[in-house]
């Protein structure tokens, strides 16, 4: 199956899918998550994959979600009603073969909530791990797949705080957050 985001190939009895935007650093966008839901299902359904591996390039693992994506969302409602961070996102974590995150560059926000959601990871000398969402205005959103992460990730959406700190991080500069 072609994917515009990933790469998929066999090693032996191993599944791997690789994270290419490598021009962003592998920021997350919908449509790859929905391209590495469908990889996972693929290799999940074959019976001669033993286990997946999911894996970026040497500058990044994935450098967390596309914040320009995210900021042309409305509302509360609108992520709550489209299961924003829901469905294709928490899939790895269902996925009823082992799933080993191999870690190298950066897994920051929503690559090391990807990679969190993995059964193992295995991080090279040059991985460096954060949750930096709370630099945009938002809590980590889906990492540990609990219902209440979502669900308050959600409900920033109705906050001025979030659109100013997704709206300052596009234009590189510091936010100007008003607690509202």
């Amino acid at each position: 199956m072609p994917y515009e985001y990933i790469l998929t190939e066999m090693h032996g009895a191993v599944g791997l899918v690789r994270l290419n935007r490598s021009k962003t650093r592998n920021v997350l966008c919908r449509a790859m998550i929905g391209e590495l839901a469908r990889a996972v299902d693929s290799f999940e359904a074959d019976a001669s994959v033993g286990a997946l591996v999911i894996t970026g390039d040497e500058r990044a693992f994935a450098a967390g979600a596309d914040i320009g994506e995210m900021s042309r969302l409305g509302g509360f409602s609108e992520v709550f009603l489209e299961d924003f961070n829901g469905g294709d996102w928490l899939r790895i974590s269902t996925c009823r073969k082992p799933v080993i995150a191999a870690v190298a560059g950066y897994a920051f926000g929503g690559g090391c909530e990807l990679a969190m959601m993995c059964d193992l990871i295995l991080a090279a000398d040059t991985a460096c791990f954060g949750q930096l969402e709370v630099t945009v205005g938002i809590p980590p959103g889906s990492g540990e797949g609990l219902l209440f992460e979502r669900r308050a990730l959600h409900a920033t959406f109705s906050l001025n705080d979030r659109k100013e700190g997704m709206v300052a991080f596009i234009e590189k500069r510091p936010p100007a957050f008003s607690d509202t």
